[in-house]
């Protein structure tokens, strides 16, 4: 019963349970009353029979007592009038019947004998016994039957009417129930087809019908203001979902979610990528499977670290990419934790690091550039400072032998003396060339040249000293003009190609190449120079024996030589550098072992529309008889100038220093034809002492003397107005040819 009232809907219980209490309602006031009305009813059948046995018993004591059964009778047939009474008998006090009544056949309903003094309610009537009293004393007893069919009858009207009222009551309390449950059950069924649809369809929009302002709608309302509650709950989440997962998927890091098995529970596209694998693919997949292609757990993994420890850690890990390539990547992991405190997982950041790692390693092989570069500008500042000082020893040597031999026959055995003298000073001088060009200050004659001439007169230098077993080719694939000192690409080239010939003792094959390149403004890995525009590449390539990359990378350091003792003094690549950076070019060298070697130097191309040339000036003295101004810091120098411009006809005034200098164009600056100005000299310098002239003495023309680069401070003075140059260390020949130069000017006449 209790559990089919359960499963009953909510509109039958309402039904059931009205139903159920408007009977029982009705059936216990209608028992009261029929139970009331019959109590009634029996106690006034009782009065009523207990009263007439009680006239009866006072008319019949008389009777009894004086033996009148006749008079009994009588007064036994007033009963007659009493519808109810169906017999009655007059008893003796020793039982017996003195006299009766019957209506009808009922007579023998009298007892046999008669009971104690009261009353008896049996199936169909009721039952009185009374006493007769004579005098205070019993004699004999009354008995009365009083037939209770009235009240069966009281009774079944009763019942009739109960049962009609209970009818119409339950009627309408079925009618009012279901009104009542129609008004009851409509919101709270509508509230259940909402919740359904909410349930069911997650349909946070949907609402339930508010049926009034009662308990119900209350509670309609705040069912309704709970979906909104939910719907905006929702809205929020799936935004922070969709930016969530937006985000993750934007992510140019991999982010990965693995449980205490290494197995992969999410990733977000850019871990599937690296891994090789869609999203479907490498959801249930280890780790280290998906990510590094390997059936055992990575011994550096932090995801280890992080599970053993419950706290967050850090890794880098190299591995091959999709694309074959090595991949680094640094790795974050995170502890998840479960509802216990334990670490069931841990969240994997994995961010790509290869190009950092690449750019690092570029920035320490620049680093190392940049040391070796400064280690070479240190050892070049060092060998220019000492090729300057040799330049002042060799111009005094040189000044004075050419000089003697000048003043000498050649049927002298000095003369020949003299010539020993000047040509071992010329082959010092070669050497502190070398020593100047590799410091990157020195170029002397620099004009436009086209570089294919210069491949043609060193392949027949080549051509006359290489052994026949090598074979010399040239191509040239561009005709170029660079604006080059001839004479040191020259030297360059040629240390190039003696190298060249050295890695082939067994003979081979050297070329010389010729082309146009263009660079387009990018850094060079090799030298780490910036470089932009058209440049001349000069490809001097053999099929030598070929050089390791440690050997390599030290080929261009000064004094390195893979040589024998005695064979090489190691100078000749480092000039070769020294001598391409000074024209503002850059050399590539690869080698491989057994495989050859190929040099590639890189000149820029001229502005200039065509090539000019200049002849060789003859070897003789430029006789003159205007007056020179000398200034010098040395005072070797200063003499040999003095003398040699004495044996030329000049008459030379000596001045030791800038100050000295000054002092003597203020006291006389006519009698001064032309200066002789040193460089490089201490307190007061070249450049300063120019400035000075310009403003004491600007018409008296100024030829400069240095043992460094025309094309450095040199040249800067020249573009200021200086009207010649001169290079360190100078014998009388080229002395007197620069002074002749300048002075022979048109703006000098």
């Amino acid at each position: 019963m209790k559990s089919l009232i359960g499963n009953m809907t909510f509109r039958r219980k309402v039904l059931f349970f009205a139903a159920a209490v408007s009977l029982l309602s009705l059936f216990l006031v209608c028992s009261a009353i029929v139970g009331y009305d019959v109590s009634t009813f029996r106690r006034s059948l009782v009065e009523t029979a207990s009263a007439e046995a009680d006239i009866l018993a006072k008319s019949a004591a008389s009777a009894i007592v004086f033996f009148d059964a006749d008079f009994a009778s009588r007064v036994l047939g007033g009963l007659e009038a009493e519808p109810n009474v169906s017999a009655a008998c007059i008893y003796t006090t020793d039982g017996t019947v003195f006299a009766r009544y019957a209506r009808g056949k009922q007579g023998a309903a009298c007892p046999k004998k008669p009971g104690a003094n009261g009353h008896a309610f049996l199936s169909s009537h009721l039952d009185v016994y009374r006493p007769v009293l004579f005098e205070g004393e019993p004699v004999g007893t009354i008995f009365i039957r009083t037939n209770t069919g009235a009240l069966a009858a009281r009774v079944r009207n009763f019942i009739i009417i109960v049962l009609i009222a209970m009818a119409v009551s339950l009627f309408a309390a079925m009618m009012a129930s279901y009104v009542f449950q129609k008004a009851l059950t409509k919101p709270v069924m509508e509230l259940a087809k909402t919740a359904r649809r909410v349930s069911g369809g997650n349909d946070y929009s949907a609402r339930a019908q508010v049926y009034g302002n009662d308990e119900l709608g209350e509670l309609t309302n705040t069912f309704n203001q709970m979906l909104d509650q939910i719907q905006a709950r929702d809205a929020d989440l799936r935004r922070s979902e969709e930016q969530n997962r937006s985000l993750l998927e934007s992510l140019d890091i991999g982010v990965s979610l693995i449980d205490e098995n290494y197995e992969i529970l999410m990733a977000n596209p850019e871990y599937c990528r690296r891994a090789g694998m869609t999203h479907d693919e490498i959801l249930g997949q280890k780790c280290y499977c998906a990510m590094n292609k390997v059936e055992e757990l990575c011994p550096e993994c932090p995801g280890r670290e992080t599970l053993r420890t419950g706290r967050r850690a850090e890794k880098i890990l190299e591995k091959t990419g999709p694309d074959g390539k090595p991949m680094f990547l640094r790795l974050h992991t995170y502890p998840l934790f479960n509802d216990r405190g334990g670490v069931r997982g841990f969240i994997t950041l994995s961010e790509d690091i290869t190009r950092d790692k690449i750019e690092e390693q570029e920035k320490e092989a620049l680093r190392g550039q940049l040391l070796q570069a400064q280690k070479m500008e240190a050892v070049g500042q060092l060998a220019g400072g000492m090729a300057h000082d040799f330049n002042n020893m060799l111009a005094v040597i040189m000044g004075n032998a050419s000089m003697g031999q000048v003043q000498t026959s050649p049927a002298d055995p000095n003369f020949d003396r003299f010539n020993r003298i000047l040509d071992a000073s010329d082959r010092a001088r070669a050497l502190t060339l070398k020593l100047l060009t590799f410091s990157r200050k020195e170029q002397i004659n620099v004009r436009d040249v086209w570089m294919h001439t210069v491949l043609d007169e060193l392949v027949g230098m080549l051509s006359r000293t290489v052994d026949r077993s090598i074979a010399i080719k040239t191509l040239v694939h561009h005709r170029c003009l660079v604006h080059i000192d001839k004479n040191q690409i020259q030297q360059a080239l040629l240390n190039v190609c003696n190298n060249a010939v050295d890695a082939m003792p067994g003979g081979g094959t050297l070329t010389l190449e010729c082309s146009r390149h263009t660079f387009d403004g990018s850094v060079c890995r090799e030298c780490g120079k910036r470089s932009s525009g058209d440049f001349c590449m000069i490809q001097i390539s053999d099929t030598g024996v070929g050089m390791s990359d440690e050997v390599r990378k030290k080929i261009m350091e000064p004094f390195f030589t893979t040589k024998g003792l005695g064979k090489g003094t190691g100078l000749g690549l480092s000039v070769t550098h020294g001598i391409v950076e000074g024209h503002e070019g850059h050399i590539h060298i690869y080698s491989e072992i057994n495989a050859g070697t190929c040099v590639r130097i890189y000149l820029p191309m001229s502005r200039a529309a065509a090539e000019t040339g200049q002849d060789p000036a003859e070897r003789r003295i430029h006789t003159g008889t205007e007056t020179v101004l000398v200034v010098d810091d040395e005072p070797g120098v200063l003499d040999t100038a003095a003398a040699l411009l004495e044996q030329a006809g000049y008459t030379p005034i000596r001045a030791m220093g800038g100050d000295e200098c000054l002092e003597i164009i203020k006291a006389g600056d006519g009698d001064i034809d032309l200066v002789l100005l040193d460089m490089v000299m201490p307190g007061l310098s070249g450049s300063a002492l120019y400035d000075e002239l310009k403003k004491l003495a600007p018409g008296i023309p100024v030829l400069l003397s240095s043992g460094f680069s025309v094309n450095g401070q040199a040249g800067k003075l020249l573009e200021k107005g200086v009207q010649g140059f001169v290079q360190k260390p100078f014998d009388i020949f080229a002395l007197t040819r620069a002074i002749r130069e300048v002075l022979d000017k048109p703006d000098q006449a």
